[in-house]
């Protein structure tokens, strides 16, 4: 079975593969969808925003942080 974000298994699967607890782990994603993904598995994301209403967009959906490369 396919599971894309904002499936959290792939984020999911990361943080038992590192075997730390996901409030540790950052997640630098470019899409509101991965910013879901993070967050429903406790990751903080940081947002990928190559323009200001991208950022806006992640800011939105729960980022707490953006870069912008």
């Amino acid at each position: 079975m396919l599971r894309l974000k904002p499936d959290p298994y792939l984020v999911r699967t990361a943080v038992e593969q590192l075997d730390v607890d996901a409030g540790r782990c950052v997640f630098v994603g470019d899409s509101a969808t991965d910013v879901e993904a993070g967050r429903a598995v406790g990751v903080r994301v940081i947002g990928l925003a190559k323009t200001p209403q991208r950022g806006q967009e992640l800011l939105d959906a729960g980022a707490v942080a953006l870069i912008e490369r």
